[in-house]
């Protein structure tokens, strides 16, 4: 029951020069009147620092006693906790006003502390981190640096440490550090903005050392460090930090820090004058009247990817899927409430699966900040161990929530041992029923943090996870119903064709009435010509606009890669030259020949077969046509390697990226084998070379131009 002053603006400083200051950061103390005033034993400062965290509302009675004395209270514990709030008024409240409303309350059902913000310090340096934050947002980066400055002035310490028996108390040492260093990254943005770069490199350093997952603080310093020229020593860090995430956490960096990497690789000058022109986060939401003033949580670590700003800003090469955005966004915050949704991203390479994920997770981050997110991602690796991407999960929340997560996870530690950082152990039985308790035992830690905060699980390129991990997947979407646990799923279309029990798993968690899939078309060419414009610059030619999309077919990923090569190709004044994006299809050509001559001759018979059949193939076709050939294990290469696309509209069915790749992947066939390949196909489809859509056997493969695929 808030009874504190308004959540508006709070004053700057104190209105009596003598009025108490109480500091929290650092070693708990009361100063006022040119002395500091004791506070007496660890009973009492416990009571005071239970009423601070609460920032002026009632503190019920009951959970005072319950924390003061840990479940044995004295014989009268009501007489005791008024002899403390009666000493603790002694030293809050300034001689001249004793007498007066003290600033420690008696309010039904419980004590309330009253104290203006401006005289707790703890208050004041989450006042000040907001301000900072809603300056830099508005481009004032100078005030932005001044008021941050402020803020980590007051930082004297880590506050509570010596509550950590406390339960309210135990976490409040880990969320005040997340912050400061919150702080320190927005400060550090601030003076990237106005050049400052030198105080960066000094600030940053020995803070990135000791907190390596921040990648935002990462980047910052890799940014300040090229601008002073020192480009060695950047690339340095990122191979530091990449080697860290890798070893302790079994994550890559995040696709942003990655941009930056790439940004100091090519020396590009705009890097760091560049730096924080804009942001991917949006502005705090202004606190509502009645409410309490609350300054924004700080984000965890491990929920700081796809956050941060970079020289090449997201929201520049994020374009036309703001609908399909808010459509995830609405339905993961559904686990707000309750209403769990499950949510699958499907399509063809390419199509911005990832980046969309990205971007959800950063916009949850930033604007329901009751919802934790936890990203994990599967890897195309035989060496994986089972169970993946929730050892990834759990690995994430214990450093995130290492208190809760030590008391959800106590009564599973010998079955989750195999999962957390640090542990050696292996499970000696890798059966079914081991299989089965390991999964109910995750499902149950999740369960119990969920109920304390709700979580969303972005889980990105599913059909790569091992089967254990689908499995947990499937016991948990099956479970979690009212446990406050949404999931958001891409998956590579392609795959959900050949692999059964992928498709299977999918079949059953999809079933449900809250659970959708999301197809992201190809963007249209307005908005590509947007993409485009703001990576080559608004006076692009129409030509280079069209080539791009030609070259893309609107595939988000390939315009990407396009632009790449454009932008090396860039004269001094910014203007593309005229042979951008010319070279694509030599490269392509490179690109074939090179995954040719390292196939074996059955998988290089299955791409000529691709290239005979016509410029559209069908897997079914291919499979009945090559029953022994290893045509999955084929296509699959020739998508990763951009040589064939998969049509968003028809999975199952292929495409060359373009006539010339098409035709070189058959230059070393003979007129005869091009003859016997034609007449497999014919047979396959069970009708004659004509009715099918193919020409009569010729010497030829540009004679077989018609499509082969049966119903294209």
């Amino acid at each position: 029951m808030p009874v504190s002053q308004s959540p508006g603006a709070w004053p700057q400083q104190a209105a009596d020069p003598g009025a108490p200051m109480l500091r929290v950061l650092g070693r708990m103390s009361v100063r006022g009147g040119g002395r500091e005033r004791p506070v007496g034993p660890p009973l009492r400062r416990l009571l005071l620092a239970l009423l601070v965290v609460r920032r002026g509302q009632v503190v019920p009675t009951e959970l005072l006693i319950e924390e003061l004395w840990a479940g044995r209270p004295p014989k009268k514990p009501l007489a005791a906790l008024q002899s403390h709030v009666s000493h603790l008024r002694g030293v809050l409240d300034p001689p001249a006003i004793r007498g007066a409303a003290s600033a420690l309350r008696h309010h039904p059902p419980g004590y309330v502390l009253l104290l203006p913000p401006s005289q707790i310090d703890v208050h004041r340096f989450e006042q000040l981190v907001h301000a900072g934050q809603l300056l830099l947002k508005d481009g004032d980066a100078a005030a932005a640096c001044t008021t941050l400055t402020d803020a980590l002035t007051l930082w004297q310490g880590s506050p509570y440490t010596e509550f950590e028996d406390s339960p309210t108390l135990a976490h409040e040492p880990a969320r005040l550090e997340q912050l400061r260093l919150t702080v320190l990254e927005h400060r550090a943005a601030a003076r990237l903005r106005i050049g400052d770069v030198e105080q960066v490199v000094f600030e940053l350093d020995s803070e990135v050392r000791r907190h390596p997952v921040r990648e935002r603080l990462v980047g910052h310093l890799m940014t300040a460090l090229f601008a002073l020229g020192r480009q060695a020593e950047a690339l340095a860090v990122y191979d530091r930090t990449r080697a860290y995430l890798a070893e302790e956490l079994g994550v890559e960096t995040g696709t942003e820090l990655q941009q930056i990497h790439v940004a100091i690789l090519r020396r590009e000058p705009e890097l760091w004058t560049a730096a924080l022109p804009r942001t991917t986060e949006r502005p705090a939401a202004t606190p509502e009247a009645g409410t309490t003033n609350q300054p924004p949580a700080p984000r965890p670590e491990g929920e700081e990817r796809g956050t941060f700003t970079h020289p090449c800003p997201a929201s520049s090469s994020f374009v036309g899927r703001e609908r399909e955005l808010g459509r995830l966004e609405a339905e993961a915050v559904g686990a707000l409430t309750g209403h769990e949704h499950v949510s699958c991203v499907t399509g063809p390479l390419g199509i911005g699966k990832t980046h969309l994920l990205t971007e959800l997770a950063a916009r949850i981050a930033t604007d329901h900040q009751d919802v934790e997110v936890v990203s994990v991602h599967a890897l195309h690796d035989q060496g994986v161990p089972p169970h993946w991407l929730w050892t990834q999960a759990l690995r994430r929340l214990s450093v995130t929530r290492s208190g809760a997560f030590h008391d959800a996870a106590a009564p599973y530690e010998a079955l989750l041992a195999p999962l957390l950082p640090g542990s050696g152990q292996r499970n000696g039985a890798d059966d079914a029923r081991t299989r089965f308790l390991t999964q109910d035992a995750v499902c149950e830690v999740l369960r119990t943090l969920a109920g304390q905060r709700p979580l969303v699980f972005c889980v990105d390129d599913l059909h790569w996870a091992d089967p254990a991990s689908l499995g947990l997947l499937e016991m948990l979407a099956r479970r979690r119903c009212g446990w406050r646990i949404g999931l958001v799923l891409t998956v590579w279309d392609w795959r959900i064709t050949v692999d059964g029990r992928l498709r299977r798993v999918l079949g059953d968690i999809l079933r449900g009435p809250r659970a959708g899939v999301l197809r992201p078309a190809e963007l249209p060419r307005h908005t590509l010509a947007a993409l485009v414009r703001s990576r080559l610059g608004p006076d692009t030619a129409e030509e280079h606009i069209e080539c791009v999309y030609r070259q893309s077919r609107g595939n988000p990923y390939f315009a990407h890669r396009t632009l790449m090569w454009c932008g090396a190709m860039c004269d001094r004044e910014g203007r593309t030259k005229g042979a951008c994006c010319s070279r694509t299809g030599a490269r392509s050509l490179e690109s074939l020949r090179l995954l040719l001559a390292r196939m074996p001759e059955r998988e290089r018979r299955v791409v000529q077969l691709c290239a005979v059949a016509g410029d559209r193939t069908d897997l079914g076709l291919l499979r009945r046509v090559a029953a022994d050939e290893p045509v999955d294990s084929v296509l699959e290469q020739l998508l990763r390697a951009e040589l064939l696309r998969e049509d968003p509209h028809h999975p199952g069915r292929f495409r060359f990226v373009s006539a010339l790749v098409r035709e070189a992947s058959a230059e070393a066939l003979t007129s005869e084998e091009r003859r016997r390949m034609r007449r497999r196909i014919a047979a396959a489809l069970g009708d004659a070379p004509t009715r099918a859509g193919l020409p009569a056997a010729t010497d030829g493969l540009d004679e077989v131009a018609g499509p082969a695929c049966h119903g294209c």
